[in-house]
């Protein structure tokens, strides 16, 4: 993709932002949750600079883009990591209590919050409640059950959830005209980010497709599958498997 593109379905999420705005109750603490694939990652950087105070469109837009300011920072899993652990949070959290660079305050975006290990979320708890100076916590949700009742209760739910059919074929449409968007979609939870990445991943999804059925039915022993599985982006291969057990 190389232009980029609005998510007509995330109004919701600005609408959300600037009524606590106008009321003159800005969060300091947002959770964006929804199924993968329906853009919490791009509504987190939109978040994220509206706030430092850099240009943005109306809507957030894909790909996300997080924002290059000394006063973000975007915390996700190591490279070679599933998890985010309770060392990389309390270097956050060290972070968010330094003055800010450019006086604003500061952003810090979690993504996904859901791969913060017990001891991580727990040492997130003060931060989320007293958040230090001028701070806003973005937390990008894939997986709400994997996360403790006490991080839900410090923050502003903003639930995102997928456009309608038409709207996200339209949407997929602009960015690869004749392709066969329907069966993508619908195989892909009716998430359309979801959709654009398996439609990259064809040939991965399909042999995946036929794996997985083969050891359901007992003709492909489970550690080929995973071997054959562990050379694959690991998120791609969540995420699929998610939504198999989804659907």
């Amino acid at each position: 993709v190389t232009n980029s593109k609005e998510l007509t379905w995330l109004s919701p999420v600005v609408e959300s932002w600037r009524a606590s705005h106008d009321q003159g109750r800005p969060p300091h603490a947002i959770m964006l949750a929804g199924p993968a694939g329906t853009g919490k990652r791009c509504a987190a950087a939109w978040l994220a600079k509206r706030r430092l105070g850099l240009d943005v469109p109306l809507l957030p837009t894909y790909p996300p883009a997080p924002p290059e300011h000394a006063d973000s920072r975007w915390l996700a899993p190591a490279e070679d990591k599933h998890t985010i652990g309770i060392d990389q949070v309390r270097e956050l959290v060290r972070e968010l209590n330094l003055t800010s660079y450019e006086g604003g305050g500061k952003v810090a975006v979690i993504e996904p919050a859901d791969a913060m290990t017990t001891s991580a979320a727990n040492s997130l708890l003060k931060t989320l409640e007293e958040p230090p100076g001028d701070t806003l916590l973005v937390l990008v949700v894939d997986r709400p059950g994997q996360l403790p009742a006490t991080i839900f209760s410090r923050c502003q739910r903003i639930n995102v959830r997928a456009p309608g059919e038409a709207e996200a074929i339209e949407w997929l449409q602009s960015i690869q005209p004749g392709a066969d968007w329907v069966q993508a979609l619908r195989a892909s939870g009716f998430a359309p980010l979801a959709a654009l990445r398996a439609m990259e991943h064809s040939d991965e999804t399909a042999a995946m497709a036929k794996q997985f059925s083969a050891v359901a039915e007992g003709r492909e022993g489970p550690l080929k599958v995973a071997a054959t599985w562990a050379k694959l982006e690991p998120e791609f291969v969540l995420s699929w498997l998610c939504r198999q057990v989804q659907m």
